[in-house]
């Protein structure tokens, strides 16, 4: 079973994410420091992480420090307003509808 991790800071985000991804084994993290927790003890086949968070690091920080440690998973960014892709990770703009989540995946 694909292995997701999901970091965002908003209950109700993660809850909304959990049901869309529901086939999948999903463990939520609020932050990148708990973030990098999770990956340090579990392998994750995709790693998807809002853009705005409280901590030291955003989304975009987050996924760029994951492709150097964690380089076989894939990443998703989501945010309301998005920068480019990147050689890091992939795009979605919110709002998003489930397929372009799925597609990803």
């Amino acid at each position: 079973m694909t292995q997701i991790l999901l970091v965002e800071d908003e209950e109700i985000g993660r809850k909304v994410m959990c049901r869309i991804l529901s086939e999948f084994d999903v463990v939520t993290a609020s932050n990148a420091e708990e973030a990098l927790t999770l990956l340090s003890m579990s392998e994750f086949d995709v790693i998807i992480s809002d853009y705005r968070y409280p901590g030291k690091m955003n989304g975009v920080e987050f996924l760029t420090l994951c492709a150097d440690k964690y380089p076989n998973s894939r990443r998703i960014l989501i945010s309301a307003s998005p920068p480019a892709d990147s050689n890091y990770y992939s795009t979605i703009a919110k709002p998003f509808n489930i397929s372009e989540i799925r597609s990803l995946l």
